[in-house]
């Protein structure tokens, strides 16, 4: 982020107005345990066939691990944290969530989408909107 805003400000451009996003896999369900258990084989099944884990198998494990770290699988509330922590630490003003990864089935597509719409992006909004308000 700092190399972006340098180059914007050598360039002649404010970087105070500069637009700043981050992106990244997501996936909500009603709890974050049933999230977690349910992405969980289309997660580990896309990344084996991306080549990312070389062909070897996800372990539980490591995916949890990842969760711990900061990928956005859970209930609202833990993934409206993380894209707020998002927000803190990178400065972003908006995150794109990639839900349909693993050739998820439509239904738990449109649930995550629906729970995103409706419990997410309410907060961070708020959430943001206090956080730059004068």
């Amino acid at each position: 982020m700092e190399l972006y805003r340098q180059a914007a400000e050598q360039a002649g451009q404010d970087p105070a107005g500069l637009r700043l996003g981050a992106s990244g896999h997501m996936f909500i369900g009603k709890t974050s345990q049933s999230a977690r258990d349910s992405f969980y084989p289309y997660y580990a099944h896309y990344l084996r066939e991306m080549g990312i884990t070389g062909g070897a198998e996800f372990h539980r494990q490591g995916y949890d691990l990842w969760i711990q770290r900061g990928l956005p699988v859970g209930s609202p509330q833990q993934v409206t944290e993380e894209i707020l922590k998002r927000v803190e630490l990178l400065g972003i003003d908006r995150f794109l969530g990639q839900i349909d990864v693993g050739n998820l089935p439509n239904a738990m597509i449109n649930e995550s989408l629906e729970l995103f719409m409706t419990e997410v992006v309410p907060v961070v909004k708020r959430e943001t909107a206090t956080a730059t308000s004068p």
